[in-house]
């Protein structure tokens, strides 16, 4: 998963917390992906859509765009281009 789990001094912190927001929370589920562990893009989606794996939304957001902060920067410009100016992204899988 990369750069998944480095903190990175540019990324948004979750509130009251010293780890970025995308970060996996324990009371999240998970599809139980192994690092290192190659899957295709459609397994990941199942991954993330079936049992709302966290970990698929992670590394579908890192293998789109090359890392999260990435992902959730032109996520956020791209709704920002749709007309959606009060909505703001900080995690591809939605934990608070």
């Amino acid at each position: 998963l990369g750069d998944v789990y480095k903190r990175q001094p540019s990324i948004r912190l979750a509130a009251n917390s010293k780890h970025p927001s995308y970060r996996l929370e324990t009371d999240g589920t998970m599809a139980w992906i192994r690092p290192g562990e190659k899957l295709t893009f459609l397994t990941l989606l199942y991954g993330l859509l079936l049992p709302s794996g966290n970990d698929a939304a992670n590394a579908l957001a890192e293998s789109t765009s090359g890392s999260v902060a990435q992902f959730m920067n032109e996520l956020n410009l791209f709704l920002k281009s749709k007309g959606l100016s009060e909505t703001h992204f900080s995690n591809p899988h939605g934990l608070h």
